[in-house]
């Protein structure tokens, strides 16, 4: 098959040697190749590459002796899998996309050996486990080597061309749009092919228009907060998401901040970035009757203690929240994927409630500018509906698989089992057991056979839009912060990493980002320590580690958010006046994102004090008095407060 249409000539001028291998038939040239195999691995190498194999039999490069090639064009939805594929699993979410070449991309084509023998991926240096590649790109799968190269090449140049351009390009144009139209206008076609912008990019152009849209402010705004006097755990009959009302205002943070802050201009919420290592916040938070010295440390804090009134947080599943997110159907009943996911109240629509909503888009829109994340566990469906990105069926299958479930079984049964099993009125049920009349009077009109498809469209419609007011309330809120065309630009997924982060923390990601102190290295006895227990360490933890040092759960999600809001950590020996280090607790400053480690004598001893440290009240920010920190002082022996910084520990802040 290879030698048919092959340019002859040029073979011969390429490989004077080898041109006798055109004249035999199949049988023969398969032997000459074989015995050039053990003769001149060099030569076959190259006969190889020219015929557009690879050693492992792939078809991963054109032809050169045959003139015609029409390649297949990938799928949109293949393309995006192949960006994820080479952004994420590649080049680790570096700007190394950029420029990542065609020709070292390799993926596991249809039929492949590999997929027969997963063994044999151990010496083929590939980039992921077969049986994991085909499971996470089920699309991409499909295609072979060299399709997939001359996809990527296309993405890189489109990425060249955009970086160009776009800042000629209006890009306020709406998006809701069908692909086929997208030729209206050149800001059509970008944005709706902004799933293939390369991160760098996306980065490159957010920080452009978020430095053209600040402004120089005077004056900080600020925000009271007298957090000892707030209730943390709720009460049985406010665990269960009862709405917020204007009577309990005072028994949430995020409310009190709102009654404060729904007068401040929305100007003065977009600063522009300090120089150097001054705290980048868009206002300040005072933590009235609390010895806390700083603002990062503080202002990080206050994105925690929202969080995790807004939905339960997993650190304190008691917390008490304000009702306006409540458990997706599929984590109230533990089915299904998003088991962990938090939907929209489609009950609160009241006047108050929705201001609330919109004063939640203005703190995301300050989540973004700033860096600091709410930690807030929603769904594909939420952030495509900021975004205005097409909702698939299993976006609402990430959320109700009943639901689904449902769907398909309309979609493909027979009139004999629908009439025998099946009971339907025009009603359905939304996320928080509510009950919506899809046609007036729907409570008493049967779904027929005949009739299942116009109520599935009805039903689906519903749910999908279930929170259509909520949505819109806090996209308002959200684009008095950060430009409109921005939320055009970018994907739900983008979004939804700018203002939540990672939800999983990466220890790996984090030791890239760390610096030294003191003498300390990354050799030193008790980094080594370090480092090894966090590893071992639970998911719960980890979190809970990372929120006693930063005062906030979730860190940056990649190298170039670090880099961009130039976030390090830093790891201090501690200077407590003990002579027994073993006798004290790490110390954590979170304006600053920094831990002092005691040198304790093993790494038992270490693991010891450092979950005491993280679990005795990872969410104080009560300095104690510096005094304290000495656990031999009389008096105030033990220190088992030194965990608590001043941020947590006393003096730094």
């Amino acid at each position: 098959k290879t030698m048919k249409g092959l340019n002859q000539d040029s073979f011969k001028k390429k490989f004077p040697a080898h041109a006798a291998i055109l004249t035999k038939d199949s049988q023969e040239t398969l032997q000459d190749l074989l015995q050039l195999v053990q003769t001149s691995p060099l030569d076959f190498w190259r006969l190889l590459e020219v015929f557009g194999y690879d050693l492992w039999l792939n078809r991963s490069g054109i032809n050169q002796f045959c003139e015609d090639y029409d390649p297949k064009t990938l799928p949109f939805r293949a393309m995006e899998q192949l960006l994820h594929y080479v952004e994420v699993d590649i080049c680790c979410e570096t700007k190394s996309v950029m420029s990542y070449p065609a020709s070292c991309l390799r993926t596991i084509p249809p039929n492949s050996f590999l997929l027969a023998d997963p063994t044999a991926t151990q010496s083929l240096n590939y980039n992921i486990d077969p049986m994991v590649f085909v499971s996470n790109y089920p699309l991409l799968s499909r295609f072979s080597v060299l399709e997939v190269r001359a996809a990527w090449s296309l993405i890189r140049q489109f990425n060249t061309y955009l970086a160009d351009s776009i800042n000629y390009i209006n890009v306020r144009a709406d998006v809701r749009i069908s692909m086929p139209k997208r030729w209206l206008s050149l800001g059509t076609f970008y944005l709706t092919s902004r799933s293939i912008w390369m991160m760098p990019n996306k980065i490159e152009i957010t920080q452009r228009v978020m430095n053209k849209t600040t402004i120089s402010r005077d004056t900080i705004p600020k925000v009271t907060v007298e957090r000892l006097k707030t209730p943390r755990d709720a009460p049985p009959s406010h665990v269960d998401g009862t709405l917020v009302t204007p009577k309990r205002k005072d028994e949430f943070i995020f409310t009190k901040a709102f009654e404060q802050m729904r007068d401040i201009s929305n100007a003065l919420l977009r600063p522009v970035k300090p120089m150097g290592s001054d705290p980048f916040i868009a206002f300040e938070v005072i933590f009235k009757g609390e010895l806390v010295m700083g603002e990062a440390g503080p202002y990080r804090q206050f994105f925690a203690d929202i969080s995790s009134e807004l939905q339960q947080s997993s650190l304190n599943p008691n917390s008490r929240t304000l009702g306006l997110f409540i458990p997706s159907p599929n984590n109230s009943a533990k089915i299904g994927v998003g088991r962990d996911k938090f939907v929209v109240n489609p009950s609160a629509v009241e006047t108050y409630h929705l201001e609330l909503f919109e004063f939640l888009g203005r703190l995301m829109g300050c989540s973004i500018r700033t860096g600091t994340h709410l930690t807030l566990d929603l769904p594909a469906v939420f952030w495509k509906q900021l975004t205005h990105q097409e909702i698939t069926l299993e976006d609402i299958e990430e959320v109700d698989k009943p639901l689904v479930d449902l769907c398909r079984f309309l979609e493909s049964c027979s009139r004999e089992p629908f009439e025998e099993s099946l009971y339907l009125t025009y009603t359905t049920m939304l996320s928080d057991k509510s009950v919506r009349r899809l046609k007036p009077r729907g409570s008493r009109i049967k779904v027929t056979f005949d009739d299942r498809f116009d109520y599935l469209r009805r039903m689906v419609d519903a749910r999908m839009n279930e929170a259509d007011k909520q949505i819109r309330a806090i996209r308002k809120g959200l684009t008095q912060i950060v430009p409109e065309p921005f939320l055009s630009a970018v994907t739900w997924k983008d979004l939804e990493m700018w203002v939540c982060g990672k939800s999983k923390v990466d220890f790996d990601l984090l030791r890239r980002h760390t610096r030294y102190s003191g003498g300390l290295s990354e050799t030193s006895k008790r980094i080594t320590f370090l480092w090894e227990i966090l590893s071992t360490l639970k998911e719960s933890e980890k979190v809970r580690f990372v929120k006693f040092c930063w005062g906030q759960e979730r860190l940056p999600a990649n190298d170039e958010e670090f880099t961009r809001t130039q976030t390090r950590f830093m790891i201090k020996p501690a200077n407590y006046s003990s002579s027994n280090p073993d006798m004290t607790l790490p110390k954590a400053d979170t304006c600053f994102f920094n831990l002092e480690l005691p040198d304790y004598s093993t790494r038992d001893k270490l693991r010891e004090k450092l979950l005491i440290a993280i679990n005795t009240d990872c969410d104080s920010m009560n300095a104690e008095d510096p005094i304290a920190l000495d656990p031999n002082h009389e008096g105030r022996g033990g220190g088992g407060d030194s965990s608590f910084d001043t941020d947590r520990g006393g003096g730094g802040g």
